[in-house]
């Protein structure tokens, strides 16, 4: 009985599920790569662009508080600013160690730690002046006191801004990291869907000509086992006399 389904059909049957196969092992290993970059590469470069923005935004705020140092209602509004994009700045930097967060692994947080530390360092130092430029309203007192001006003031923030200079550099280092890591991803991604389609093209080619040429090969096939097949032995047809 001869069988309903061709060899060529078989074939061509067999390569379409190896091509879905291949696309949907392609497909789940970009939906991860996808993940990977999305949530912790750009989630994590943004995070570090808003802790660079807010330290730089509080060394502004430092250095017009100096300027108007001896004016107590510009000095009041800059440490006011000044205060609240150090708030912003601790509530990014605790989002970044969370010990769940996908976004940084343990040894990037032990980094993250280290700035939180030099940043809490400089909010400290300014803070102290900002409470000492307060005596300066006295004008009893100022004729002792050794801050007197924007530069006594800039000079005495000196070992403050120097921590504070830890975590823009570090932040912005790991935010450009992130970042060349997501670029990275993006050309993987590329590279596995241009494999893929050579991959799928292949089979589809590989099928068609096995469909195409599987008549001709099977009257080769035929013709060969025609010929090798032995004579058969016949009785001979009785003489009649």
């Amino acid at each position: 009985m001869k069988s309903r389904f061709s060899l060529p059909a078989v074939v061509a049957v067999l390569f379409a599920l190896i091509t879905a196969t291949g696309v949907l092992f392609v497909v789940s290993v970009v939906q991860e790569q996808v993940e990977e970059s999305v949530r912790r590469n750009f989630v994590a470069a943004g995070t570090l662009a808003r802790v660079q923005l807010h330290g730089e935004r509080m060394r502004r705020f430092e250095k017009e508080m100096f300027i108007y140092v001896t004016n107590p209602k510009k000095r009041a509004e800059y440490a006011a600013t000044f205060d609240a994009s150090a708030r912003d700045l601790l509530i990014d930097l605790d989002l970044a160690l969370q010990p769940g967060g996908r976004s940084f692994n343990d040894a990037q947080r032990k980094s993250i730690a280290a700035w939180k530390d030099a940043a809490l360092f400089y909010m400290q130092e300014f803070d102290k002046l900002v409470r000492y430029a307060s005596r300066l309203d006295d004008p009893q007192a100022t004729a002792s006191l050794e801050l007197k001006s924007t530069l006594d003031f800039n000079g005495a923030i000196g070992p403050g801004k120097d921590r504070l200079r830890e975590l823009l550099k570090g932040a912005e280092e790991m935010r450009l990291a992130k970042e060349k890591s997501s670029m990275q991803i993006a050309g993987e991604i590329d590279r596995e869907f241009a494999l893929l389609f050579a991959a799928a093209a292949a089979l589809a080619a590989l099928a068609l000509l096995i469909a195409l040429g599987w008549p001709i090969l099977e009257r080769m096939i035929s013709s060969m086992v025609v010929g090798r097949r032995p004579a058969g032995l016949g009785l001979a047809a009785p003489t009649r006399h």
